[in-house]
C-alpha cells in the first residue's frame, strides 16, 4: 500500500509524523523504517530516540539511503570492499584513462590533465546514479552520429576500464545504490517492515528503483512530500515534489500497489493569515502583486549582513511586545562574540587540532549547501531542485585521526557512550 501524504509549510508535519511512528509500531509487532535524507538522518534518530523512548525506538532503523545500503549488506554478510575516497576515485579515473589512451580518439594523452580527470569523474558519478552501465552506453553511442559518437565511444572506454578496476576490492560509493537494486531483487527484504519516507524534495533513478522493492515487498510504505492538494494549481515552489509524486504514482503502479487518496495535512491558524497567503501567492507566483495585505511590506537588504541585522532586531521586538526575556542575545556578528571564536580558534590552530584546506563540490546558493555528484537529482539540488554549479572555498578541518586511538579506546571502555548503538557501530566501522 502507497500512503502519499501532502506536508506543506505550517502543518506541524513533525508532530503528525512522530504520532504516526507511535501509532505504527503500537500496532503492529513489524519494525518500521524511517528513511530520511543523508544529512539529516542523525538529528532526526537523536529527536525520536528521546521522544520514543527505548522500547518502542528498539523496533526503529532511522536510515538515509547509504545506510539502508549497510544495513542490507551488513544484515546478509555481504564482504566490505575498500569504500574509494574522492581522492581515490579520481585515482582509478586516471588510470583508466591511462590504460585506455592508446584506443582513445578524442581523450588520448589527457591522463595527467586533473582538470579532465575531475570531469570524466564527476560524469561516471553521474552515470552511475542514472543506473547506465558501460555496456548501455555503447548501445546509445550506436544512436548517435560525429563528433558525439566518437566521444561516446571513448567515454565507454574508459568508464569499463574504470569499473574493472573497482574488481579488485575497491567500492565506489555512487554504485551502492545500483548494487542494492539488484540484490533486492523482488523486494522480499521490506516484508518485515512498516515504510515512512520524509524530508526528500525528489529522488534519483537509484533510489526510485529502491523504493520501487519498497513498494512490491512491505505492507505499507507512507512518503511525505512538501506540497498542496495535487488537484490545486501547481506554484513553482510546489512544481519539484508535484513532479515526484507523478513518478511515485507510476512506480506504484509497475509494483502493483495499491494507490490510497493522499492524505492532505491542514495548515495551522497562523498559516490562514489572508495576509500572509497573498504574501505567498505573490512569491510562488501565484499572483502578479499583493492583494488585501496592507499589513505586509517586502523589502530587499542591500546585503546579508544588513538583513540579518534587520531580522535580528525585528526578533528582538517581537519577543518584548510577548514579554520575553533572555540572559544574553547573541549575533554571531557581535564584537565580543567574534573575539571568543578567535581566541578559541587560535588556540586550536596552535595546537595542530586544525588545519586549513580546500573544499569542493557542487554548491547550490539559495540552499547554501555542497552536494557530491551522487547526491545531485537530475544535476540539480535535491533539496530545492535548482541548478548548482561547481564551487570551491577555503575551509579548515578538524584533525581527528589525532583522537582516533584514544576515542576507540574509550568508546570501546564505554559502550554506552554513543547512543543508539547502530551510531556507535558506524563510528567505528
Amino acid at each position: 500500500m502507497f500512503e502519499p501524504i501532502f506536508a506543506r509549510a505550517g502543518t506541524d508535519k513533525k508532530t503528525f509524523i512522530v504520532e504516526k511512528i507511535k501509532a505504527m509500531l503500537a500496532a503492529s509487532e513489524r519494525r518500521l523504517m524511517f528513511v530520511v535524507p543523508e544529512q539529516s538522518s542523525f538529528e532526526t534518530e537523536k529527536e525520536l530516540y528521546l521522544l520514543l523512548g527505548d522500547k518502542l525506538y528498539s523496533r526503529l532503523d532511522v536510515l538515509s539511503f547509504t545506510r539502508l545500503c549497510n544495513l542490507y549488506f551488513e544484515k546478509f554478510g555481504i564482504s566490505k570492499k575498500r569504500r574509494l575516497s574522492s581522492a581515490g576515485k579520481l585515482i582509478l579515473t586516471a588510470n583508466a584513462i591511462s590504460s585506455t589512451s592508446e584506443n582513445l580518439n578524442i581523450y588520448s594523452g589527457q591522463a595527467l590533465n586533473q582538470t579532465f580527470i575531475q570531469k570524466i569523474s564527476s560524469v561516471i558519478d553521474e552515470l552511475k546514479v542514472a543506473g547506465i552501465s558501460p555496456e548501455e552506453l555503447v548501445l546509445k553511442k550506436e544512436e548517435t552520429e560525429g563528433t558525439l559518437n566518437i566521444k561516446l565511444g571513448d567515454l565507454a572506454l574508459i568508464y569499463s576500464s574504470y569499473e574493472a578496476q573497482l574488481k579488485n576490492g575497491y567500492l565506489d560509493p555512487s554504485s551502492e545504490l545500483a548494487n542494492l537494486n539488484i540484490l533486492l531483487k523482488d523486494g522480499s527484504f521490506f516484508k518485515d517492515y512498516d515504510v515512512i519516507i520524509d524530508e526528500f524534495a525528489s529522488f534519483n533513478s537509484a533510489q526510485l528503483g529502491v523504493i520501487q522493492k519498497m513498494l512490491s515487498g512491505s505492507p505499507s510504505v507512507s512518503i511525505v512530500l512538501c506540497m498542496d492538494d495535487e488537484g490545486k494549481k501547481v506554484a513553482s515552489a510546489f512544481k519539484t515534489p508535484n513532479d515526484t509524486y507523478k513518478k511515485l504514482k507510476n512506480i506504484a503502479n509497475i509494483a502493483g500497489t495499491e494507490i490510497c487518496t493522499p492524505q492532505v495535512l491542514e495548515t495551522g491558524t497562523l498559516y490562514n493569515n489572508a495576509g500572509l497567503k497573498s504574501l505567498e501567492a505573490f512569491a510562488c507566483g501565484k499572483a502578479q502583486e499583493l492583494e488585501g495585505s496592507d499589513n505586509i511590506k517586502v523589502y530587499s537588504s542591500p546585503s546579508i549582513k544588513r538583513e540579518c541585522r534587520f531580522v535580528a532586531a525585528e526578533i528582538k521586538r517581537i519577543w518584548d511586545l510577548v514579554d520575553t526575556s533572555y540572559d544574553k542575545f547573541i549575533r554571531t556578528t557581535d564584537a565580543d562574540h567574534e573575539a571568543q571564536v578567535k581566541k578559541i580558534f587560535k588556540k586550536m590552530v596552535d595546537k595542530g587540532d586544525i588545519y586549513k584546506g580546500a573544499y569542493e563540490g557542487m554548491y547550490c546558493t539559495p540552499c547554501e549547501s555542497f552536494w557530491t555528484d551522487s547526491q545531485l537529482v537530475d544535476g540539480k539540488c535535491p533539496d530545492c531542485g535548482r541548478a548548482v554549479q561547481p564551487a570551491k572555498e577555503e575551509a579548515y578541518f578538524f584533525k581527528m585521526s589525532k583522537y582516533a586511538d584514544r576515542l576507540i579506546e574509550h568508546i570501546n571502555a564505554h559502550p554506552e557512550f554513543i547512543q543508539p548503538v547502530s551510531r556507535k557501530n558506524e563510528m567505528m566501522n
